[in-house]
């Protein structure tokens, strides 16, 4: 019960129209109030029903309990998340909500304090053509945006905290070089106006 009451929170905050179609899905971690985090994924029932026959087989479940547990079993296979460069979180306890837009919750390992990057691969959509994943990370205090998870990078993105919200990893790293080349021509430009200075008023005595 308690994680079908995160799920429906979380339904009202996913992408339901896109999670309609096969070729999108959400991928989305967020701290509940009581300080447990939760990794929720959102995709159309076709794309499940889709990853689940291609891998699987059309025969490999007779109920929807057994293809429920499919589900999960294929999505922890396919879904990898690492904290700080180093913390491998688990995924734990899940729940399945079947749909047109189907949700699955699972319960994960405590994220570490503070929290300064996260990798995130999300390949179980990627036998569908053109399959692309909204990754979505929800905290307090925190400015909220996605990051697309695709064929093109793999469907991985490596994201760090900048202490008011996540973005990309090479984008804060070319940043970072941006102000390094900018403060160093800075200085140089100081250093020729010294030298200008100096040699002007030098040459006026």
């Amino acid at each position: 019960m308690k994680l079908l009451k995160i799920t429906i929170v979380f339904m009202l905050m996913s992408l339901t129209a896109a999670a309609h179609q096969p070729t999108t899905s959400t991928t989305m971690f967020s701290k509940t109030e009581n300080g447990t985090w939760v990794l929720q994924v959102n995709s159309s029932l076709t794309a499940f029903e889709s990853e689940i026959h291609y891998h699987y087989g059309k025969d490999s479940y007779k109920t929807a309990q057994e293809f429920e547990e499919l589900v999960i079993k294929y999505l922890k296979k396919h879904i990898v998340v690492l904290a700080n460069n180093k913390i491998v979180i688990n995924l734990n306890q899940a729940y399945v909500k079947l749909g047109h837009e189907t949700n699955v919750v699972f319960e994960i390992d405590a994220i570490p304090t503070p929290l300064t990057s996260m990798t995130v691969t999300n390949n179980s959509f990627k036998d569908i053509n053109r399959s692309k994943s909204a990754f979505i990370i929800l905290m307090d205090g925190y400015e909220k945006d996605h990051f697309v998870l695709e064929k093109d990078n793999n469907f991985t993105a490596s994201i760090i905290n900048t202490g008011s919200k996540f973005e990309l990893k090479e984008v804060s790293e070319k940043r970072n070089r941006n102000v390094i080349i900018y403060s160093l021509l800075a200085i140089s430009l100081m250093i020729l106006v010294s030298l200008f200075t100096y040699f002007y008023f030098k040459n006026k005595k």
